[in-house]
């Protein structure tokens, strides 16, 4: 039996069915913190999406704030919410500010690959790197000063 999904088993994709306020967006960074992926293939199609096996209404209630598809799968007895495309940018970007650094980072890296390919410019790689975007962008600190912490961090042992 092959793993996946048949197509009798793909819902299509769906609008939502609620305005999320802003509290719906805070649960769903929340969930998607600790159960969400965030992709981007090599040809620029953006992807979120979140598993569970137990308890299908989180995944119920995202599909109801975001739209997207619902697919079961048989072998592993999981549902799966998706959001592609411009429905993923949406959601991507209203969670983002929500989200802990190493979420962010994914996050960023998936969107900047999506536009990047878009715009026929494929990224091969990261574009900066992960531990100095968070310095600066979480921190606020100017170069010197992330200089100075980076020193501090390397004397130590951590």
């Amino acid at each position: 039996m092959s793993k996946g999904f048949s197509p009798a088993q793909k819902k299509k994709t769906d609008d939502a069915v609620i305005q999320p306020m802003d509290c719906d967006i805070a649960w769903a960074a929340g969930f998607l913190e600790g159960e969400g992926a965030f992709q981007c293939d090599n040809r620029g199609a953006l992807l979120t999406h979140a598993s569970q096996a137990h308890s299908i209404d989180p995944l119920l209630k995202l599909h109801r704030m975001f739209g997207g598809s619902l697919c079961f799968s048989p072998s592993t007895h999981c549902l799966t919410w998706f959001a592609c495309g411009s429905r993923a940018l949406d959601v991507l970007q209203r969670i983002l500010p929500l989200m802990g650094s190493r979420r962010s980072m994914q996050i960023q890296n998936a969107i900047k690959k999506h536009l990047s390919i878009k715009a026929g410019k494929p990224i091969r790689g990261p574009q900066y790197s992960p531990v100095e975007e968070t310095l600066q962008s979480v921190l606020g600190i100017t170069a010197a000063q992330e200089e100075q912490l980076k020193a501090f961090l390397s004397s130590q042992k951590v």
